[in-house]
């Protein structure tokens, strides 16, 4: 879903000339979500007595579709509660978010800056709602942005996502930031900057 977001704090920043836009990611480029994510899954895992995978391997499911990450879970059970146990890991990652996850130094005031000198930003996520929102709202972060496409459906990729909110956002020229080959393939396929 694309939410627009009119917050104050934006408006204060913003400079009426226009630089261009920047098309964030958000897990891995803004926010440091492996506090919550890993902790939930080795929390669970104990509960069920199942053998901790190592936090390398589960924070390479990053920026990755949440329903890949659930499949993944899933497979470490052997007793057919798989999805259950995955479902318990994603409630409990999203409880934790608040409380463990955190924004990489200097973001906030990167985007500050950035809104000050003329850039309309927005975030292109793989997502979903529910922990976007939430990471949004515990960091403070929405009234940086002007549009967020977090994953809706299975078949939504960052490629198209990207090209849905240059639809909606006629400002250039674009760069996309992310930390995942997604995000450059998402840049390039739709004629921006990749950083």
């Amino acid at each position: 879903m694309m939410a627009e977001d009119s917050g104050s704090e934006k408006k204060m920043n913003r400079s009426d000339d226009v630089e261009g836009l920047l098309i964030f990611d958000l897990d891995g480029t803004l926010f440091r979500g492996d506090g919550a994510t890993v902790g939930a899954v080795w929390e669970v895992f104990d509960r069920h007595g199942i053998a901790r995978p190592p936090a390398d391997a589960i924070t390479a499911f990053f920026g990755i579709p949440t329903s890949q990450f659930r499949q993944w879970l899933a497979s470490f059970s052997r007793d057919g509660r798989g999805e259950e146990i995955a479902a318990e890991i994603i409630r409990r990652e999203v409880e934790l978010v608040p409380e463990r996850g955190k924004l990489y130094p200097g973001v906030r005031r990167a985007l500050g800056d950035l809104a000050g000198r003329g850039y309309r930003m927005a975030i292109c996520t793989n997502g979903d709602a529910r922990y976007v929102n939430l990471v949004l709202e515990s960091c403070r972060l929405a009234p940086f942005f002007d549009l967020v496409r977090y994953r809706e459906r299975p078949e939504d990729h960052k490629v198209g996502m990207v090209g849905e909110i240059l639809g909606r956002i006629g400002t250039r020229p674009v760069a996309v930031i992310g930390d995942r080959r997604d995000d450059v393939e998402a840049a390039h396929r739709n004629g921006a900057r990749a950083v």
